[in-house]
């Protein structure tokens, strides 16, 4: 494999890394917008009463937690992506030197 060869296929995997992370990153606020409150209202249903209501109390304490993990999350990502093109153009700059 070329050094050429390698350049590429390295910064490949980290867009593809950085695509990833997006990806759960959508995932998780959709968990949080949806799949949290209706299955919080679900369990804290069958429990009903006092324990109901503090078990939801509880349970949404877990939306604004994924929302602030997602957020973080893509912040990596753009950060494996910023830092893949600096490393791609520093790889090609001094693959033209030599």
């Amino acid at each position: 494999m070329s050094n050429r060869d390698r350049i590429e296929i390295d910064f490949a995997r980290a867009m593809e890394r950085a695509q990833e992370m997006e990806e759960i990153a959508c995932e998780m606020v959709s968990i949080a917008r949806t799949g949290v409150p209706e299955t919080l209202q679900l369990i804290g249903g069958g429990f009903g009463g006092e324990n109901g209501a503090a078990f939801y109390r509880k349970g949404s304490q877990l939306e604004p937690s994924l929302f602030e993990t997602a957020q973080r999350l893509l912040k990596a990502a753009e950060s494996v992506r910023f830092t893949a093109e600096l490393i791609y153009r520093a790889e090609k700059g001094a693959e033209k030197i030599f």
